[in-house]
């Protein structure tokens, strides 16, 4: 909501600026996981400005993939844009569930089949 916000207010590129100039110097914090959970809309302004953050784990050890998968997120480019930062994810459980990425995607209420069969 936060972020919706600062655009609405500032712009697009205003406040990716701003995030960009204060995020940037901690290479450390998991901002694509945060940005799938609460603005899915604005993943390729994150990858773009942050793509370190394909690779990071957050918190609780989680890879960008589980969380994107765990909050419905379908077939699409920014799904490939994760899954092609390293193939061997795939074969990673998730450390929260216990479940293969394959399996978290089916076991979301609103899967998408098309999702599940490329990640098999």
């Amino acid at each position: 909501v936060v972020l919706q916000t600062l655009i609405r207010r500032f712009g697009q590129e205003s406040t990716w600026n701003m995030i960009e100039k204060e995020v940037s110097p901690y290479k450390d914090i998991p901002i694509l996981h945060r940005v799938i959970e609460c603005a899915p809309e604005q993943f390729n302004q994150t990858i773009h400005r942050f793509p370190h953050s394909l690779f990071l784990r957050d918190e609780n050890n989680r890879l960008p993939i589980y969380t994107a998968l765990e909050r419905g997120l379908k077939w699409s480019n920014d799904l490939v844009a994760i899954m092609n930062t390293n193939m061997s994810y795939l074969n990673q459980k998730d450390p929260v569930t216990g479940y293969y990425p394959f399996a978290l995607a089916a076991e979301e209420p609103r899967c998408d089949l098309r999702t599940i069969y490329y990640l098999l």
